[in-house]
Parts: structure tokens; C-alpha cells; sequence
């Protein structure tokens, strides 16, 4: 940690793949549906680091497909084939995340006795920032080339019994004595620095939370103390449990471009401005939030409402989306964890459970893209409320006033699913969980 390479080694990971999903294994393999899921990351230790990149390939694709192309978006590191823009939203992005991880008493703490265990001086972290910085396109490439050879390791996670399987026998644990009852001068030190009692902080809502209205929509207030970071939800009084299908259409969206824009440019320009959504569907609710520099926030509503009004329907797209859906429930069959989750959820509901009223594959099937996007495109014609988190509420508002429709629909009825007495019954489930 803290060398030169480790330095590069985590520049290029999120050139692979980033929080904006703008980088190429983000673009390239996720967005365009090639595999089921790809990602790159790096790992700093003090003696050592590591660098890896995992796929999770289709049913129809085999581990090695899934090794190739992960091979080939780092040949495009190699080579130099990504935007100029990167880089610099990437170092942005960096400093985004590390002011929202000193936002805390938790993580500025976090941040100090990482600090020490990776034997780093305060000055050292506090001078990571301008090192990102003065990094240069010429210096990926070039660490890309002699870092990147035929040196990695490939590890294949597969179903089945391991016939090489080597067993261990246990050697047994040799107790290991304590001095309970000794104390180092340090510890004493410690324990002599007399602390005041922390009295409780209550918080009046009432003063904490201003209220206002946008042309006739309720929208809360809170502002930020400590930094630039802004934040503005979206928040819809319905969810999953309302209409089944409102999942569906905010994925499928992340898949799909506008009449101005390519699939992948939304998020390339997100990125670019250090702005991230996010799509939240709950059984009750929905939530659009955005995240980013408040001098960016403008940018970024405009960003999504463009999205939202004016995305393309593919139905192409729509279809890998489904065989993506109907691969990852097969795969969920095979995940003890996720087993065990049904068998729970089956205990308490029964058969009348949201686990169990999915989208039928017939359905999936009937669906046409432009449905997907006409729910979207009618989003902010329901009711719905919006939460801001910044700093300059009466330009907030200012710049969301224009965004706001009129409201043209109602909240639909939301299904139910009981909880009926279990009876003492016990469930098993017939799988081989070891």
C-alpha cells in the first residue's frame, strides 16, 4: 500500500470498473449483457497487493469465454483505448468518496487506524489525492504493459465433487498463555486520561427538518454541516407491492440510452460530472436519489429527467435482460444462502409470498420494451415526495422547479400477502447443503 504501483493498480481497476458503471468491463460486458456480471478490483497490503478481475459467465458460456474477455478489456488498458475523461472523473470520483467517509465520527476513525496500520504517515494520506491527480494516461499504459503479462492466476468456481480434495487432520490447538494481569506503560497512560460523561443529544425534527414546497409538492430539508456533498431523493409512495412490473422497468432502463444518447452514455455522462443514481424499489416505495457535488446536482436532475422522459425502447436489449433474469433464478436455485432464505420465507408466508409472485417467464416473454419505458416516462406524474440534502435550498429549488409535472395518475392498490399461524410445522428442503 502506498507505493507507485499500488497507486496505478487501483487507478486501472476503476478504468475496468467504477462506481458510475463507466468503466469498460461496466460497459463493455455488464451493459451490453455478454456475461451476468464482471468487475475489477485492487487490493493494497503492506507487504504486499493484489490485483483481480471476476466474471460470472452465462449458462451457455464456459470459464475459459469468461478469462478471454476479461483479457480483452485489459489488452484495451494496454493499448490506451479508453476516453481522456476518465481519469479525471475517476480522481473525482476518489475525492467524492473520501468526503463522504469522513462524514462520520466512524469513519474519520476508520480512516485514522487504517492510516497507522498501513504505516502511512497523516502527511502520506493527505497527499494521496494530488498523487492521483499527477497520474497521467501515458502512466497507465505504461504500468498496464509491464504489470499486465502471462503471470496471473486463474481460479474456477465449479459445481461438483472435488476427487483431489486433500484432507487435513486436525493437529490439534496448543493454548496460548496470556499475561491478563500485566499492563504496558502506554495502556496505563490510556487509562488515566479522565473523560467527560457524554450526555444525549436529542433531536428536534421540528428545527432539523425544514419544509417547504415546489410547485405543490412537499419537499424536507436538511442541511449539510461538513462538506459539498449533496444529496436529492425522490421519493414515490409506492412500490413492488403496487405494481409487480415497476422493479423490471427501472432495471431495464439502466440498459437502455435516449434519443440523444447511446446505451452507455447516461452513465459515462454521470460519471463525468461525479453525479451516481440510484433506483430503489421496495415493497412500498420507490426511490430515485442522486449523489454528488451540490455545484453538480443541476446537472444531474437534468441528466435524469432526460433519461426518464426520453429512453429509447430495445426491445433486443429487453430480451438479453429477461435471459439474464431467467439465468440468475436457476443460479439462485443452486445458492444455499438463498435457499435458506426461501425455506424461511416460505415458513412465514406460505405460498402466497412476494418471494414466490415473481414475473412469470410468460410474461417476461410478452412484455414489450415500450411498456418498461412508458412507466418510466410516467414517473413523475405520480405523487411523490422530494428530500434534499445540501447546502443552498432556495436554489435547489430554483433549479427544480422546471422538472415538475403535473399530476396525472393515482397510486394503485397494493396486494397484500398475510401472514398465516404456522402451526408448529418444520420445513426441510431436499438439498445437499454441505
Amino acid at each position: 500500500y502506498g507505493s507507485e504501483e499500488w497507486l496505478l493498480a487501483d487507478i486501472v481497476a476503476n478504468i475496468l470498473s467504477n462506481k458510475g458503471e463507466a468503466g469498460l468491463l461496466d460497459l463493455n460486458i455488464n451493459n451490453a449483457q455478454k456475461a451476468l456480471y464482471a468487475t475489477a478490483f485492487s487490493v493494497g497490503l503492506n507487504q504486499y497487493g493484489y490485483f483481480s478481475a471476476v466474471i460470472v459467465p452465462k449458462e451457455d458460456q464456459t470459464l475459459d469465454e469468461g478469462v478471454t474477455m476479461l483479457l480483452e478489456e485489459i489488452e484495451k488498458v494496454k493499448n490506451g483505448d479508453f476516453s481522456d475523461w476518465l481519469l479525471p472523473a475517476i480522481v473525482n470520483d476518489f475525492k467524492l468518496q473520501r468526503l463522504k467517509g469522513l462524514e462520520t465520527a466512524d469513519g474519520l476513525a476508520t480512516n485514522l487506524y487504517q492510516t497507522f496500520i498501513r504505516k502511512q504517515s497523516w502527511k502520506d494520506e493527505l497527499d494521496e489525492m494530488e498523487r492521483f491527480q499527477n497520474v497521467t494516461k501515458d502512466d497507465v499504459v505504461k504500468f498496464a504493459n509491464e504489470f499486465f503479462k502471462d503471470n496471473y492466476v486463474a481460479v474456477f468456481k465449479e459445481k461438483g465433487v472435488n476427487e483431489d480434495l486433500i484432507r487435513v487432520e486436525n493437529p490439534g490447538i496448543t493454548p496460548v498463555k496470556i499475561n491478563r494481569d500485566e499492563k504496558s506503560e502506554f495502556l496505563k497512560e490510556i487509562q488515566s486520561i479522565k473523560s467527560e460523561e457524554i450526555e444525549p443529544e436529542f433531536i428536534d425534527y421540528q428545527k432539523e427538518i425544514k419544509t417547504d414546497e415546489i410547485e405543490g409538492k412537499k419537499v424536507s430539508f436538511v442541511k449539510n454541516k461538513y462538506n459539498d456533498v449533496a444529496q436529492v431523493h425522490y421519493i414515490f409512495p409506492f412500490g413492488s407491492d403496487h405494481d409487480r412490473e415497476l422493479a423490471l422497468a427501472t432495471m431495464v432502463l439502466q440498459y437502455l440510452g435516449t434519443d440523444k444518447f447511446s446505451t452507455e452514455e447516461p452513465k459515462k455522462e454521470f460519471y463525468k460530472i461525479g453525479v451516481s443514481n440510484d433506483f430503489k424499489t421496495a415493497p412500498d416505495q420507490l426511490i430515485i436519489s442522486l449523489t454528488g457535488l451540490e455545484e453538480n446536482l443541476e446537472k444531474g436532475i437534468e441528466l435524469l429527467h432526460q433519461w426518464l422522459q426520453n429512453a429509447v425502447p430495445d426491445q433486443e436489449v429487453y430480451e438479453k435482460y429477461v435471459q439474464t433474469i431467467l439465468e440468475s433464478r436457476d443460479a439462485a436455485k443452486k445458492d444455499k444462502t438463498r435457499i435458506m432464505r426461501a425455506v424461511q420465507d416460505y415458513a412465514k408466508f406460505g405460498k402466497e409470498s412476494r418471494l414466490r409472485d415473481v414475473i412469470s417467464k410468460e410474461r417476461l416473454f410478452e412484455i414489450r420494451c415500450e411498456e418498461m419505458t412508458e412507466k418510466m416516462r410516467n414517473l413523475f406524474s405520480f405523487p411523490y415526495e422530494i428530500f434534499f440534502y445540501g447546502v443552498d435550498f432556495e436554489k435547489f429549488k430554483q433549479y427544480s422547479e422546471p422538472f415538475i409535472q403535473n399530476q396525472e395518475f393515482e397510486i394503485p392498490a397494493r396486494k397484500k400477502y398475510p401472514e398465516p399461524a404456522t402451526k408448529g410445522k418444520v420445513y426441510f428442503v431436499n438439498y445437499d447443503m454441505v
